[in-house]
């Protein structure tokens, strides 16, 4: 998936409402779409989680404790 796609797909789900018109985009998402969106949305879930972990274990490395 191109990053114009995705950006595309954000805006979207951003914009998506209980108005019909505003889900009319779920129609032209294919399959292999929706698979590749979904994963690269679980990707950058996760690595945000790693970094934030991360964070703080560093934090509280700083001040001499223990997780």
């Amino acid at each position: 998936m191109t990053e114009e796609r995705r950006q595309e797909l954000d805006e979207y789900i951003l914009n998506e409402t209980s108005d019909p018109e505003t889900q009319e985009w779920r129609d032209e998402l294919t399959d292999v779409e929706e698979i590749e969106y979904v994963n690269s949305e679980d990707e950058r879930y996760e690595n945000f989680l790693v970094n934030v972990y991360t964070r703080i274990c560093e934090l509280d490395k700083n001040r001499g404790g223990k997780i």
